[in-house]
């Protein structure tokens, strides 16, 4: 998964110790899926296998307000949020699955499904919440910073895996994709 964003926004005070960042821009997105599964079931001894994959591209509008809340000797709270609305473009989607007796040579079914450029309006939403350290060294020369925050990324709609299988391929909705995670960062500015 790659992004790439750019934005347009301002820095403004809201009160004494509380920033607000606003911004309008785009995101272009690129989103790389593969899911490999395997079953067995030693009731009826059958086993089945399954490979999938998904390939898209995404682009749209993006808005995001930043925060910063400067709580003092250095220390901060901060919390972003975002919303893209992208169109996007599936450039492969591909389904391998077969299914048979463990004992037998050959499958009984195999199925080979694949499937290109379809597109869709997806909506995406980011949030991130975290804490902050930092200080000025050398006479104010160098800034030396701190941070940790925890993310959370839904890409809605956007596993298409549910689309290519089962037998009501058209009535089962797709599921959404999501991302989360912590970040530690260390910035030295000189």
């Amino acid at each position: 998964m790659d992004f790439l964003d750019l934005d347009l926004g301002r820095t403004y005070y809201v009160g004494t110790k509380l920033t607000f960042r606003s911004a309008f821009g785009a995101r272009g997105t690129w989103i790389r899926q593969r899911l490999y599964s395997s079953f067995a079931n030693s009731v009826n001894l059958t086993e089945a296998s399954a490979t999938q994959k998904s390939n898209a591209w995404a682009v749209g509008p993006r808005a995001s307000l930043k925060t910063n809340w400067n709580i003092g000797e250095g220390f901060r709270a901060y919390g972003n949020g975002a919303l893209d609305i992208l169109y996007t473009r599936y450039t492969k989607l591909t389904d391998n699955t077969s299914m048979g007796f463990v004992n037998a040579a050959t499958p009984i079914e195999v199925t080979n499904f694949s499937q290109s450029k379809l597109g869709y309006l997806r909506p995406h939403t980011e949030l991130v919440l975290g804490i902050g350290w930092g200080t000025y060294l050398d006479c104010n020369n160098w800034y030396m910073d701190f941070s940790a925050d925890y993310g959370f990324q839904v890409f809605w709609n956007q596993n298409m895996f549910r689309h290519l299988t089962g037998l009501v391929a058209g009535l089962v909705p797709t599921g959404d994709l999501f991302v989360h995670g912590l970040t530690a960062t260390f910035r030295l500015d000189f």
